[in-house]
């Protein structure tokens, strides 16, 4: 279990992940920025159900946040294909 100084460490840690993650993907997930929200707090959940947190955390920070670039790129290559086909029918 964490005591209260090491806690207070690992919020500071968690905060600090987030914000590097921010930096690294809100910019490429402008559109999705609450999904990104989304991701992170799932990754926190889960991190904080296992008994190291600390060590989780920052790994499925990112690995949901890559998920999450990973499907933007993919919507955004069906909206492009499927984009002229649709000023076609009309």
């Amino acid at each position: 279990m964490l005591r209260l100084p090491s806690c207070r460490e690992f919020l500071r840690q968690m905060e600090e992940v987030k914000g590097s993650l921010w930096r690294d993907f809100g910019g490429t997930l402008e559109a999705q920025r609450h999904l990104l929200h989304l991701a992170l707090n799932e990754a926190e959940a889960l991190a904080w159900q296992t008994p190291f947190p600390d060590l989780l955390f920052p790994v499925l920070a990112e690995e949901k946040a890559t998920a999450l670039r990973h499907w933007a790129a993919r919507q955004r290559a069906v909206q492009r294909a499927w984009a002229p086909s649709a000023t076609r029918l009309t």
